[in-house]
């Protein structure tokens, strides 16, 4: 018997991009264990508008660390 299965294109975007974030994470996880390239970080903009918020606040928190350690 054949079954035709529809998976909604949401479903398969949602997917893609799930795949994708594990492949990113993976390499920046790498590049911040080799220590020869400072500490990386990961964030996903959905809009350009929101590149220069996600950068600020990463860059706090950043600061916030600094301040703890030093």
């Amino acid at each position: 018997m054949f079954r035709l299965f529809f998976i909604p294109a949401l479903t398969i975007k949602f997917l893609k991009r799930a795949s994708t974030q594990r492949d990113v994470l993976r390499w920046v996880a790498t590049v911040t264990a080799s220590g020869s390239h400072g500490t990386w970080q990961y964030a996903l903009a959905e809009r350009p508008t929101e590149v220069r918020q996600i950068i600020a606040g990463e860059a706090e928190s950043a600061g916030a660390n600094s301040d703890r350690s030093g």
